[in-house]
């Protein structure tokens, strides 16, 4: 397979990891793929991951051993795909993938030392205050593409298969937010639904505008801006008074709130769908 060398392009969320990114900002970087014209993977079709590639594996002795080796893969289920580098951005930051992850230990190590393969990070300081407590954290301003991407097969239908990548995504709520998300709808419950004291009553509304408050400042803060910092401190206390009508009327025997975020979606079954590039980006 002859080897060619292709400059290729690759978007960058306007912020990494979010679980709703946006593209407002057109952040593109470039490296290039140098490689075999061409490269065949055969996939796992139940994961969506490469078994072997003919890269790793150049002959079919190589992969028949390989595939005893994994035991739990039918042969004649495993899909096979061609990833062609010259073809167009997506093949050639495949191809790239494949030569980082896919390609043995020597091709990895080839392609990490070269500078147009392979970014050394840069990075600037950042800082923000929530409430009073300032924080810093470094932000990367050239990440290469498997800081935040991954690189998946899918099935389009009708058995046929084609690469794609999905952002990588995290929770982005602090222990803050999920405290303070978490006592406002406890609060926010018995105040809609009851009628509790004049001074609770009173209590309760300060308390949410004072916690509406506290989410908008820390909002733009996430789990990974922070290093040594409990975020969960900074949550506004409830007040006792509130504290005590709300246990007066979980004795008297109200069924207590299940807790939800804000938006009154559970948080466990939200943003469940992976972020795919091809579907961003292809349009």
């Amino acid at each position: 397979m002859p080897n060619v060398t292709v400059e290729f392009s690759y978007k960058r969320a306007d912020e990494d990891f979010l679980l709703e990114p946006t593209f407002v900002n057109n952040n593109t970087l470039s490296l290039k793929y140098k490689g075999p014209d061409e490269i065949k993977c055969w996939i796992d079709p139940q994961y969506g991951e490469i078994m072997y590639t003919d890269i790793s594996h150049p002959t079919e002795e190589d992969r028949a051993q390989a595939l005893r080796i994994r035991g739990d893969v039918i042969a004649s289920e495993i899909k096979e795909v061609t990833i062609t580098p010259q073809t167009d951005d997506l093949h050639a930051m495949a191809g790239w993938f494949i030569m980082w992850s896919h390609a043995g230990g020597d091709a990895r190590t080839a392609l990490m030392a070269d500078s147009e393969q392979w970014n050394t990070l840069e990075y600037e300081d950042k800082t923000t205050t929530v409430d009073g407590h300032g924080v810093a954290w470094k932000h990367c301003t050239n990440p290469n593409p498997s800081e935040f991407l991954q690189l998946h097969f899918r099935d389009t239908g009708s058995d046929t298969w084609e690469f794609d990548f999905n952002y990588v995504t995290k929770d982005n709520d602090t222990a803050g937010e999920i405290i303070a998300k978490e006592r406002k709808a406890r609060i926010a419950y018995y105040f809609k639904e009851y009628d509790m004291s004049a001074e609770a009553d009173s209590d309760a509304a300060a308390y949410i505008t004072k916690v509406d408050a506290f989410l908008t400042e820390i909002e733009p803060l996430r789990p990974w801006h922070l290093t040594d910092q409990d975020t969960g401190l900074w949550a506004p206390k409830m007040p006792i008074s509130v504290a005590n009508a709300v246990s007066a009327a979980k004795t008297s025997g109200l069924s207590p709130v299940k807790h939800f975020d804000t938006d009154g979606v559970d948080p466990a079954n939200e943003h469940s769908d992976p972020v795919s590039y091809r579907d961003i980006h292809s349009g």
